[in-house]
């Protein structure tokens, strides 16, 4: 029987394990690690807590988001409104 290897990456300067080349591409482009090595080491499934902890820190970084989404279209929503009511006055003092 032969003895598949699966190919992992490991990063050389974090040491952070990968399971594909996606995975390293995704990791080279948000960290700008450049240094890259094959190795036959397993990548380890998350225990149910780690599960949960990943996506705890996925659901607070979301809401983040549209908090700040919704905030920012508040925002534009007051300066249309002001834009508004200063062209409004503008016409009213024009008729007078």
């Amino acid at each position: 029987m032969a003895v598949v290897y699966t190919v992992t990456y490991i990063g050389g300067s974090c040491g952070k394990l990968l399971k594909s080349e996606n995975e390293v591409q995704l990791h080279a482009t948000r960290s700008g690690h450049t240094n890259f090595s094959e190795s036959t080491e397993e990548v380890k499934p998350l225990t149910e807590e780690e599960k949960k902890a990943q996506l705890d820190k996925y659901c607070r970084s979301v809401a983040k988001i549209i908090i700040n989404i919704s905030m920012r279209t508040q925002y534009m929503w007051y300066i249309i409104k002001m834009e508004y009511r200063r062209k409004r006055r503008k016409k009213r003092f024009k008729l007078i």
